[in-house]
């Protein structure tokens, strides 16, 4: 099948070349690539709605000007009010963590906190009581920044195919038709930040685990199949990891897959990368390599590639209700 034919409703017919009267018809069946796409309604009946590159992927990137400029994050004063309790943040305790805190810590407190939930950050907002194994959680993830990848591709995940519960969840996140008119504004910005929070908790966290430098890319481009192949898919961004480093991580969505047609063991992952967001260069997988279980290379990330580290994220629609806090700090995400 082509890997450019998409049709929701396709027939055969079949005719005499003699006479064309004589014909017979199939049944409608789908033709469905591997491509993202879910189910919609349009003039009265269902088709299929597509990832197009071109206007589903957002209109900034992840770029420190976009989405954490000093406009916004001179705002959280570490040394003020908390604004979920009303008095002053905590300057002694938890390792003095709110005292030591800057402006710019990244992420966030108030991200935290509206991820993982009031009750798992504090002991009582009346008296202003910090849980202080979350406030030291998060100190522990706050002094640096190393991008906001994850909450790029997680709300452009969750704006393309769950976009009415993504409104209902972010109801102050800028309306659009197109999420490539979405420009970085406060709303957006918070809505990023918020879900970049999402993977220093599970059930992030436990998918690390259990795929990072386990997972071969074979077993990744098995599953990115599995999830383009669904009419209404389940979507789950994409991490890869640098492997000529040992540290450093980036996550992405993918949205197609095409086979060579020469070289039949090499696939070519087509992803929305909001790094490089106006890069059309692919992921290519060889699953012919490393023994059958397959090695992966980037021409945008040149050094990354190799024999392990690219996974598959946990289904998108799992950020709409946060995360849950780890039971022990150990645990550490390797975006972090």
């Amino acid at each position: 099948m082509p890997d450019s034919t998409l049709s929701f409703r396709t027939k055969i017919i079949v005719e005499n070349a003699s006479d064309t009267t004589q014909s017979l018809e199939s049944g409608v069946f789908r033709l469905k690539p591997y491509v993202l796409t879910f189910l919609a309604q349009e003039n009265g009946g269902a088709t299929y709605s597509t990832y197009k590159k071109s206007i589903d992927q957002w209109g900034f990137k992840n770029i420190e000007s976009d989405v954490w400029p000093s406009t916004w994050w001179t705002r959280f004063n570490y040394q003020g009010i908390d604004p979920f309790t009303a008095h002053q943040y905590l300057q002694v305790g938890g390792d003095a963590s709110f005292a030591k805190a800057k402006s710019s810590d990244h992420p966030d407190w108030i991200s935290w906190v509206n991820t993982f939930g009031i009750d798992v950050c504090y002991w009582s907002t009346v008296t202003g009581t910090y849980k202080l194994s979350a406030v030291l959680e998060w100190r522990a993830h706050s002094k640096t920044r190393d991008g906001w990848c994850f909450g790029i591709a997680a709300s452009n995940a969750l704006a393309f195919r769950y976009k009415y519960d993504f409104a209902t969840k972010y109801p102050d996140f800028p309306p659009f038709e197109h999420p490539f008119s979405v420009l970085p504004d406060t709303n957006a910005i918070k809505v990023v930040n918020e879900l970049f929070t999402n993977q220093y908790g599970n059930p992030s966290i436990a998918n690390d685990q259990i795929k990072y430098g386990i997972i071969t890319p074979t077993g990744t481009l098995n599953e990115i199949k599995e999830m383009l192949r669904e009419d209404n898919a389940e979507v789950k961004t994409l991490t890869i990891c640098n492997n000529a480093t040992g540290s450093g991580a980036h996550t992405i969505l993918a949205y197609g897959l095409s086979q060579d047609a020469v070289l039949t063991s090499s696939y070519y992952v087509r992803v929305y990368d909001n790094s490089y967001p106006n890069s059309d260069k692919p992921i290519i997988i060889d699953t012919a390599d490393n023994g059958g279980r397959g090695s992966w290379a980037s021409a945008d990330w040149p050094s990354w590639g190799g024999y392990k580290n690219i996974y598959l994220e946990v289904p998108a629609f799992n950020y709409l209700y946060g995360g849950f806090f780890p039971i022990a700090s150990a645990h550490k995400s390797p975006l972090s």
